[in-house]
């Protein structure tokens, strides 16, 4: 007999990854598909449609036995309106009750949830802290999210909306006393507009422009045209071949993620923090500079046990805990911590 399973929809701010999951862990199939040029809010609601039907063509026996269907968006989500307040990277969305659509379009239940909490159930489940009481997990991508889990369930708080993370306010003015850099949510200041894939590459991009023509030879290698093309990933691969400019940009981010995860752990009394996500591919310079920022920040006898991990799904944490999360809802089980 066939297992029963998800379907795991996982909504970034430049594609839309779907995979089906079994309710042992395994990844029975998964798939990616690039957002289009000039995305709208009704390409995005035909490309999720067409998502789950390509998935479930292509599996009849797992769609005989499926469970229900999970939905994981960036940004802030009322669970209890099923309105999307903010997502920064997809603002077309913002006051969209996105409820009302999937009790329109799915013939399967549909529950929805943030990408980072379903990423830090997916971390409970079976990540590098499966079975961690506690743990609060950071996902760095464009933007920054976070999830938390509180004795053994995901605490989403009385909206849904608590443990974002990417926007608590790290910063008065920056090192050099100047006005603090402008986040993509509209406030300033926000670990989002420091830390982030998107602020990596705009600080670099600020940095190289200030260079003008006196260049580093991997960046006289690699602009073609204008340093607007200039992205994270670029960076990455700069500071593994030595460049000094972008090990810099790195570390200050890395450093600044360390002073929000010291922050979080003395005011929640977390000793387990995942960091997953794309930008997490950078670790090999984040993960140092994070620990310094620790450090900086350390508060004697409330961070002496921290312990930061990488994560060994970084790609697929949001479509286990999605998977984890819908299984739990529909037996009754609640995963939530409404204090």
């Amino acid at each position: 007999m066939a297992c029963e399973a998800v379907l795991a929809l996982d909504v970034g701010g430049s594609h839309v990854k779907g995979a089906l999951v079994a309710m042992n862990g395994e990844l029975i199939a998964t798939r990616e598909w690039e957002h289009p040029l000039n995305l709208t809010r009704e390409t995005l609601l035909c490309a999720l449609l067409d998502a789950a039907d390509t998935l479930l063509k292509a599996h009849p026996t797992e769609s005989a036995n499926l469970l229900g269907i999970g939905l994981a968006l960036p940004g802030a989500y009322d669970v209890h309106q099923g309105v999307v307040l903010n997502a920064p990277h997809l603002p077309f969305l913002n006051g969209f009750c996105i409820n009302d659509f999937t009790d329109e379009k799915f013939r399967f239940p549909v529950w929805i949830e943030n990408d980072a909490n379903a990423a830090a159930a997916g971390e409970h489940w079976v990540g590098v802290c499966a079975g961690e009481a506690n743990l609060y997990c950071l996902m760095l991508g464009s933007g920054i999210g976070g999830g938390l889990i509180l004795d053994g369930h995901l605490y989403q708080g009385p909206r849904g909306t608590a443990g974002e993370v990417g926007h608590m306010k790290i910063f008065a003015r920056d090192s050099s006393g100047h006005e603090r850099r402008v986040c993509s949510c509209g406030r300033r200041g926000c670990l989002e507009a420091y830390a982030s894939g998107d602020a990596i590459a705009q600080e670099m991009r600020r940095r190289l422009t200030a260079l003008r023509s006196d260049l580093p030879p991997f960046w006289k290698d690699h602009i073609k045209a204008s340093f607007s093309s200039v992205s994270a990933k670029e960076v990455f691969e700069a500071a593994l071949q030595g460049d000094r400019l972008a090990k810099e940009v790195l570390s200050e981010a890395g450093e600044c993620i360390g002073v929000a995860i010291s922050n979080i752990a003395v005011l929640l009394g977390i000793d387990h923090f995942v960091i997953g996500g794309k930008v997490a591919g950078a670790a090999d310079f984040l993960i140092p500079a994070i620990v310094e920022g620790v450090e900086k920040n350390r508060f004697a006898g409330m961070t002496d046990r921290l312990t930061i991990r990488l994560s060994d799904r970084p790609d697929d944490a949001v479509l286990f805990g999605l998977a984890y999360l819908v299984q739990n809802r529909i037996i009754n089980y609640s995963v939530f911590s409404q204090k």
